[in-house]
């Protein structure tokens, strides 16, 4: 009789512990290899060198505005490689006819250091109030 209880015991126990491991979550994403899927709005924001194919890969971008009404505009890269970039990039800014707005800060490069498998978001705000749009270059740095 006591050998029975102790069965049923350890069936039940057995049972309640199978249950309760169907009730954890399952990460699907591989956290050792993470990359993001290139953005088709976002690649059409961007110009890169053909050597930062994948040490510069447009992610995501997106648009608003400030309270002031000024274009402001974010884009988020992601170096795929297995080494750190070193690049430069620059925002060119365009007006509601698609010109191009030669406002002083489209023509300074800013230096970019991307860490392998990093992601990074660029937030620029437009230099004028007339902007609506603007495209990111990327280029290798050569330091």
């Amino acid at each position: 009789m006591k050998t029975q209880l102790r069965l049923a015991s350890l069936a039940v126990l057995a049972a309640a512990a199978s249950l309760a491991g169907c009730r954890t979550a399952v990460n699907a994403v591989d956290p050792a290899n993470p990359s993001g899927k290139p953005d088709p709005l976002a690649m059409s924001h961007t110009v890169t060198d053909n050597s930062l194919s994948d040490a510069c890969v447009p992610v995501f971008y997106s648009k608003g505005k400030t309270p002031a009404g000024f274009l402001v505009v974010q884009l988020q890269v992601q170096n795929q490689t297995r080494s750190m970039a070193r690049l430069n990039y620059n925002v060119e800014w365009f007006d509601t006819n698609g010109l191009l707005i030669t406002a002083s800060a489209g023509g300074q490069w800013k230096p970019l250091t991307l860490e392998a498998g990093k992601t990074e978001t660029l937030r620029q705000t437009a230099p004028q109030a007339d902007a609506a749009d603007a495209k990111f270059h990327f280029m290798e740095s050569k330091h």
